[in-house]
């Protein structure tokens, strides 16, 4: 279904179409439907009381890259964010309707340096913006503490997200959940923004 938008000059230009999810097939239809609801998350600082909800947000985000439940249950300290590392580093929250969607932790290491501990979002809508929201909440963050460059150890299924925001790769560091698994490092240099 087309039409004119609502509010727009009628002279002198064309109107736009609006295309309205419904008219595409129910599948489509539901994942845009779905992209529209999730595209301005309000972004905010945790609470400790949401401790228990991030992590397990952190785990089913996690297993998205196919880990079984052996896995996922070693790497459940790491994951945890517990009411100390709420209160110990900066972290937001992305919400959508008052539903937690996504969240991301920034540890300040001290000689202009911070570490991107967690960025998860929730399965049910990655690659609607939700990471690249809070990303750039970690770069800003980052700055106003005056940060030169972010650290990130990263899921090998995840690293290609940071690259994607500009990350470089600068090698492998030992997991923090799993023993002799090695995982790759990136720098995310903000002299460069």
């Amino acid at each position: 279904m087309t039409g004119l938008v609502k509010g727009e000059p009628t002279t002198g230009t064309r109107p736009r179409a609006v295309i309205q999810a419904s008219s595409f097939p129910p599948m489509l239809s539901a994942a845009i439907q779905t992209k529209e609801q999730h595209r301005m998350p309000n972004i905010r600082p945790a609470l400790i009381s949401e401790a228990d909800i991030l992590t397990e947000l952190c785990l089913r985000a996690k297993a998205v890259w196919g880990y079984d439940k052996a896995f996922m249950e070693e790497c459940r300290a790491e994951l945890a964010l517990s009411p100390e590392k709420i209160t110990g580093s900066l972290v937001q929250v992305a919400e959508v309707d008052g539903r937690i969607v996504g969240v991301a932790q920034v540890s300040l290491k001290g000689d202009d340096l911070a570490e991107l501990e967690s960025l998860f979002v929730d399965p049910e809508i990655q690659r609607s913006g939700i990471g690249r929201a809070l990303f750039d909440w970690a770069i800003a963050a980052c700055i106003d503490h005056s940060v030169k460059a972010i650290l990130i150890e990263s899921d090998p299924g995840a690293a290609p997200f940071y690259r994607r925001m500009g990350a470089k790769d600068v090698g492998h560091v030992p997991s923090g959940s799993i023993p002799g698994r090695v995982i790759p490092q990136l720098i995310f240099d903000l002299s460069e923004i």
